[in-house]
């Protein structure tokens, strides 16, 4: 029998905190409860919990700084991390800014809750082409500490084959490769039937006027344009919930 994941609640509120543990429970997870910040940074330190929901308001350490935290920590910093406040649109900003995953107004939706912690316990794959290596694990970085597993590749020759074997949920595609361009790598992905169901995004540093996604046949999205880790990764979030009819992440008040 599988282990059960395991989620790490830090709430303050004792009616808040014994609503998310019964709820998730009732999901099939495992659940434990941290009343304050302090007592949440160190069972995340021990317990390396699966997903963390962490409140935003509480006195003392308060959810921003914890995050903070966890994102320092060698052994917290790939750790999803799930806000949850009654806090509006400067929070949200803020906690998705330093890496948290998501934000979940209160009273919660559970439905979407239940939604997004699926989506993170049973982890999409992303592929991730791009020559540089620095820009290559800054990407890496952010997406795994979404929580996605990722597939990180600097040779293009190697792309089609890759992903024929690895079938990720999702590649990402810098267009600008030494070897071969994005539209050879492309051809090659969505002519054979292994991979041409595979959502692509493409980027690329530089505004090409001739270039959009409508003349990339087969490409989601492209990036033309500077971006930043963060735009990148919210791209690829953003097409994978569409891809599985997740709802979105827009709690605004």
């Amino acid at each position: 029998m599988p282990q059960k994941k395991l989620i790490l609640v830090i709430e303050d509120e004792e009616v808040i905190a014994s609503m998310l543990k019964d709820n998730l429970e009732q999901m099939g997870y495992e659940v434990m409860v941290a009343g304050s910040g302090m007592e949440g940074l160190r069972r995340a330190e021990y317990l390396k919990p699966d997903i963390i929901t962490l409140d935003v308001m509480m006195p003392g350490l308060d959810g921003i700084q914890v995050l903070k935290k966890l994102k320092d920590g060698e052994d917290t910093k790939n750790i999803p991390v799930l806000l949850v406040s009654v806090a509006g649109d400067t929070e949200r900003t803020e906690g998705l800014k330093l890496g948290a995953v998501d934000f979940f107004k209160k009273p919660l939706d559970f439905q979407r809750l239940h939604a997004r912690i699926k989506s993170l316990t049973n982890k999409e794959t992303i592929m991730v082409v791009e020559n540089e290596e620095e820009i290559l694990k800054l990407i890496e970085h952010k997406l795994v500490s979404m929580g996605y597993k990722v597939i990180g590749i600097s040779d293009g020759d190697k792309v089609f084959s890759v992903a024929k074997e690895k079938k990720p949920d999702m590649i990402l595609l810098d267009y600008l490769l030494p070897k071969r361009d994005g539209f050879e790598i492309i051809e090659d992905i969505k002519k054979h039937k292994e991979t041409a169901d595979i959502p692509v995004i493409v980027f690329s540093g530089y505004i090409y006027e001739d270039l959009s996604e409508k003349k990339i046949i087969g490409v989601n999205k492209f990036l033309g344009k500077q971006f930043s880790v963060e735009e990148l990764a919210k791209e690829v979030d953003d097409a994978l919930r569409e891809k599985s009819g997740t709802p979105g992440g827009d709690d605004k008040e």
